[in-house]
């Protein structure tokens, strides 16, 4: 128990640092535009984790040790549903209605295309 808590520890620490690091490339600019750092984040860490997901299953036997750390811990830390919300809420109380609907919808959208683009990347191993 302490070792699969530990690789989701380092693995978090990781993607949670990534996520960091994408905010200061592309700081967020206010309610009134779309928030690329976490658009950018979740896209990346839904690829990740369809790519890992079905690697690690089609070729180490769905390792626990692994998917502990990679798909939990480092997609997990990486991807942010909370600051999705609280971005598109901060649009909304600031009038921006379509904006956050739009930002909400090409996320669930992207994300979704982004984890099945990684499945069949790794398929293809």
């Amino acid at each position: 128990m302490i070792r699969n808590i530990l690789m989701v520890a380092l693995g978090g620490a990781v993607g949670s640092m990534l996520r960091y690091l994408l905010a200061c490339i592309w700081p967020a600019t206010g309610c009134n535009s779309i928030p690329i750092s976490t658009l950018v984040a979740n896209v990346v860490g839904c690829l990740s984790i369809g790519f890992v997901g079905t690697l690690l299953q089609r070729t180490l036997g769905g390792n626990e040790q692994l998917r502990l750390l990679l798909c939990v811990g480092f997609c997990g830390g990486l991807t942010t549903l909370s600051t999705l919300v609280n971005e598109s809420s901060c649009m909304a109380h600031n009038s921006q209605l379509l904006m956050a609907a739009i930002y909400l919808g090409i996320s669930v959208a992207l994300g979704f295309l982004a984890l099945h683009c990684g499945t069949w990347l790794a398929s293809r191993f």
